[in-house]
């Protein structure tokens, strides 16, 4: 249950009340499509982006949340991205290829990280 493991959380991390119900609200609001970054989550939150991160992963512990890795490639003018669903598939990448679509190197040192939904449901409060 969701609202049991955000207070688990908001516990561990003495989060306020408010706090926990912002990320519960974000986290019920989230479609299957939605990448959630810790900048945003910082922000809906009110916490600090380092902090917001720790929660995130907590939350990724729990399997609150999927994991969500983008590696673009280095096109000067459009950078086509690829995606990776775990840390496992990330780590098995071949970092010598190159770009489908435009021959480019991809750029493996700035990989973007976040986070999808991931095993709650919305009826649960």
């Amino acid at each position: 249950m969701l609202s049991v493991d955000l207070t688990n959380i908001g516990t561990k991390y003495k989060l306020p009340p408010l706090v926990i119900q912002k990320v519960e609200n974000e986290l019920l609001s989230l479609r299957p499509s939605d990448v959630l970054t810790k900048t945003k989550f910082a922000r809906v939150t009110s916490m600090q982006i380092d902090f917001a991160e720790k929660i995130l992963i907590e939350l990724f512990k729990e399997k609150k949340l999927r994991l969500i890795i983008r590696v673009d490639c280095l096109n000067e003018e459009y950078r086509h991205p690829i995606w990776f669903n775990s840390l496992e598939e990330y780590y098995k990448a071949n970092t010598n290829k190159n770009c489908d679509q435009c021959g480019s190197q991809f750029d493996w040192k700035n990989a973007k990280v976040g986070f999808k939904r991931g095993n709650y449901t919305h009826d649960q409060h």
